[in-house]
């Protein structure tokens, strides 16, 4: 065992040399020596094992006690606060430098024994006294020093090399890196990186030109470390540096990594251009540089800008362990976490129960699921607007909540969970620590329970992240019937699958509750009746239909492509799970099947091969769409395709469409995650067509694998990669700008509220539920709705409970303002209403 002392111990070297030895610790004694009491530091130090005497030194009967029978001792102590250029010295600090660098460090080194080994950090500053930039420095340069620091350094080398003791001076740069409470933000990398991080001004001094040589205080405390324990070095001088650079160019490192930091050049005084020292014999001692100084600018300044992921602005967030260590014998997990911990709580839970359903208004909640898996619920407290959030908590998952902001875990299976807790949790004192607040209620809690949808519908991954919650919503095209109806809400959250980049629904509603009876008919409007006309003469041009050719339909509504077939004498059956679209449909001798496509039951009522299957703008609107994809090729002729219409989630994040979220659409397709989609049941894409209904969809043609790959494939996932869909960034911006537009949106609303304007709504589709519960826009706000569709006159719209009418009520009685609750269809609608623009009534969107 070595015996070890480290006299500064608590200051900036001293405490990265202290992490060094913690490991070691029971193999070494060691002595942190120092003048200060740093109540945290010294707690810590002493819990890891360390011992501490406070003490100055130029106490020369204590030091010698205390160094008398040392193996090591770091010689660190000295005073940092000092003067860089001749204006700013006086003697006063001249006096204590002097006395404390050169008088308390001949007490260390007179207190060592012989056999002892001193490790000394000198200075760059040492060279100060060149009046040019002088580059490369070599260990055996004369010194020049003017300043008391530096004579006071190089005083101490002289006494070093007088003496009969084993040494190593190692000559630093200026040491720059994070390093807690005790690290020495004046040194220039550090300085810059903290002016940059709290948006201040980086006045570069004779315009930057001086040259400084810079190093790692981590690398310096691995140094020390070094020479302290490798054999065959003894009284030697080593000059310890890594980048050379100037002033100017560790600000435009700040700038990289904070663009908007802003640089001036000054004619202030700078005692000399700078001079770089040679690490050649550093590193021909074997010794190897780890640090550079990028990345530690960057990680300072992303620790004080908040921008670090121990600081991050979410609610909550999850993470798994990392540096990981496997062997035969397992696996061992390591976990940072964002601050200490000094209790820890064993919480067993049974499956189907919950708990938490509270907040902590100071303290910051930290849980490590060992076993099981719950569903973490929670919502921001200080806004009074906001939506809960879920996400799947796995084994491996510390999830972090920050205070004021309530939570619940909802546990799908027996759970053990360790709460890390920095502070206490006394159960006596529940109501002080930790608030109730029933954020999950038993309703809520089953339905989470039966229908969250727990992993990717393309991939079956289970690492799902949230990109926006919209809240607790009603299913968007369930009208009311009346005001007795009670309005039923559901989560409505969408999620993005890191693996295969599918976005989908947190959240499963039963297909019947949608849609087997459904209000939305495909004809009600000119510009779809076009649309399915120029798909039908598409799909007779592309696959040679005629008479004698069958087409089948999937989620065919009232029978719009079957009606724009059968004019252009090509027959074709459509699948219609609402009864009264099918029922419709049959009148109109378009026949139709009732049922779901992904039964078999359905599927056995189509009697012969289909040349095309079609499933336009339904794709989305099923939980089981392996088997719908299945069962189209069942019915397909070799060689036959499967066509679909989704909307395009490229154009939905470019454009804010969020209100095309709702629960009918369990996906928001890409190309990327439909690639992966059918390539994992041995199926291909071959041609995609970009089409302009709901706000920007594709058309894709799906065959088997032989089959030829048109290049607009290629093209298309080009363009997503570019974008970014293959990551979370794009879809967390888009979270972004849907709350700025429900802002601005209010904004609107509420202007013109106060102004004493009437406002109506005009069009109920789904969209309209979505963005109207989303932005807490209800009755108190919006008079009624005009809709053309006459099916849903004198319904009312779920949530916002506002009645929906025709539009011979807004002509009796003119409003202010029509908000296009169908903004897809606003020129048309507009276009179409020239008697109410001539009332005066003023048609406007919510979309910024």
């Amino acid at each position: 065992m070595s015996k070890i002392a480290i006299t500064g111990g608590l200051g900036y070297i001293g405490t990265q040399l202290c992490k060094l030895y913690a490991s070691e610790i029971l193999d070494n004694e060691i002595t942190i020596i120092d003048n200060r009491f740093l109540p945290e530091r010294v707690k810590e130090l002493i819990t890891w094992g360390f011992r501490y005497e406070c003490c100055d030194i130029l106490d020369k009967k204590k030091i010698a006690k205390l160094l008398h029978d040392v193996d090591i001792v770091y010689h660190l102590a000295g005073v940092t606060d000092v003067s860089y250029v001749k204006s700013q010295s006086s003697e006063k600090i001249d006096n204590l430098i002097e006395q404390v660098g050169i008088y308390g460090s001949r007490n260390v080194i007179n207190s060592i024994p012989n056999s002892a080994k001193i490790i000394f950090p000198s200075t760059h500053v040492i060279y100060e006294g060149f009046e040019e930039a002088t580059f490369d420095i070599t260990e055996d340069v004369k010194p020049c020093p003017v300043l008391a620091y530096s004579k006071g350094k190089t005083w101490t080398e002289r006494d070093l090399q007088d003496s009969n003791k084993d040494y190593t001076v190692v000559r630093l740069g200026s040491a720059y890196g994070y390093g807690g409470d005790s690290m020495r933000v004046g040194i220039m990398p550090n300085l810059f990186s903290k002016i940059t991080a709290t948006n201040g001004l980086l006045k570069l001094f004779s315009g930057g030109i001086q040259q400084k040589c810079l190093i790692s205080v981590h690398d310096v405390a691995r140094c020390m470390k070094f020479m302290a324990e490798r054999n065959g070095i003894s009284r030697e001088t080593f000059n310890l540096s890594n980048e050379n650079m100037t002033v100017k160019q560790v600000a435009e490192i700040c700038r990289e990594v904070f663009p908007s930091v802003e640089i001036i050049e000054t004619d202030d005084e700078i005692p000399n251009e700078g001079y770089t020292l040679s690490n050649k014999k550093l590193l021909d001692s074997g010794f190897r540089l780890e640090y550079n100084i990028e990345d530690s600018i960057k990680e300072m300044i992303n620790i004080w800008s908040g921008r670090q992921e121990k600081n991050r602005k979410e609610l909550e967030y999850k993470f798994s362990g990392g540096k990981e260590f496997i062997d035969d014998r397992g696996r061992i997990t390591n976990y940072e976490l964002p601050e200490s911990v000094n209790w820890i709580g064993w919480i067993e839970s049974k499956k189907d129960t919950i708990r938490a359903n509270h907040y902590h208004p100071i303290q910051e909640q930290k849980c490590l699921l060992v076993s099981g898996k719950y569903i973490s619920v929670f919502k921001d407290l200080k806004d009074p607007d906001a939506c809960i959030t879920t996400q799947i908590i796995e084994p491996g998952d510390i999830v972090v909540t920050k205070p004021n902001v309530a939570h619940t875990m909802v546990f799908v299976e027996d759970s053990l969970v360790l709460n890390l807790v920095n502070g206490e949790r006394e159960h006596e004192n529940y109501g002080k620590h930790t608030i109730p607040y029933v954020l999950v209620d038993d309703v809520l809690k089953e339905e989470l329970l039966q229908n969250h949808k727990f992993h990717c519908r393309v991939c079956s991954g289970t690492k799902l992240e949230p990109v926006i919650s919209l809240g607790m919503s009603p299913l968007a095209n369930n009208l009311l019937k009346s005001d007795e109806d009670i309005d039923k809400l559901y989560p409505l959250q969408m999620n993005f699958c890191p693996n295969c980049y599918n976005c989908q629904l947190s959240h499963i509603v039963n297909r019947e509750k949608m849609f087997d009876n459904y209000l939305y008919c495909s004809s009600t409007t000119e510009s779809f009746r076009d649309h399915f006309n120029n798909f039908a003469e598409v799909l007779i041009d592309r696959f040679n239909l005629d008479e004698s050719s069958f087409v089948l339909d999937i989620g065919s509504n009232d029978g719009i492509l079957l009606k724009a077939l059968k004019e252009k004498e090509v027959y074709a059956i459509g699948i219609e799970p609402a009864g009264n679209l099918s029922d419709a449909a049959n009148l109109n001798e378009l026949p139709t099947v009732h049922g779901y496509f992904e039964d078999a039951s359905v599927v056995s009522k189509i009697d012969r091969k289909a040349d095309v299957v079609t499933a336009l703008n339904v794709f989305a609107h099923s939980d089981n769409l392996k088997q719908i994809t299945y069962n189209a090729f069942s019915v397909l002729k070799p060689g036959g395709q499967f066509v679909i219409e989704v909307q395009y989630i490229l154009n939905t994040l470019k454009d804010v469409t969020f209100d095309n979220i709702y629960h009918e659409h369990y996906n928001y397709w890409s190309v990327l995650s439909l690639h992966r989609f059918f390539e994992s049941l041995d199926l291909q894409i071959c041609h995609i067509e970009y089409v302009e209904t709901h706000g920007g969809s594709i058309r894709v043609y799906i065959g088997s694998k032989n089959v030829s790959i048109d290049p607009s494939v290629a093209k298309f996932m080009q363009e997503e990669l570019a974008y970014g869909l293959d990551k979370i960034e794009p879809y967390k911006k888009f979270a972004e700008k849907v709350l700025e537009r429900k802002k601005y949106a209010l904004g609107i609303v509420k202007s013109l509220k106060i102004n004493g304007k009437k406002i109506v709504g005009y069009g109920s589709p789904a969209k309209a539920t979505t963005v109207l519960n989303y932005f807490g826009i209800d009755n108190k706000f919006i008079d009624y709705i005009i809709e053309d569709n006459e099916m849903k006159h004198g319904r009312i719209l779920p949530g916002v409970r506002i009645p929906i009418v025709s539009k011979n009520i807004a002509i009796d009685s003119p409003p202010d303002s029509i908000i296009v609750l169908a903004w897809n269809f606003f020129n048309y609608i507009k276009k179409n209403n020239q008697d109410l623009l001539k009332m005066g009534c003023k048609f406007i969107t919510l979309n910024s």
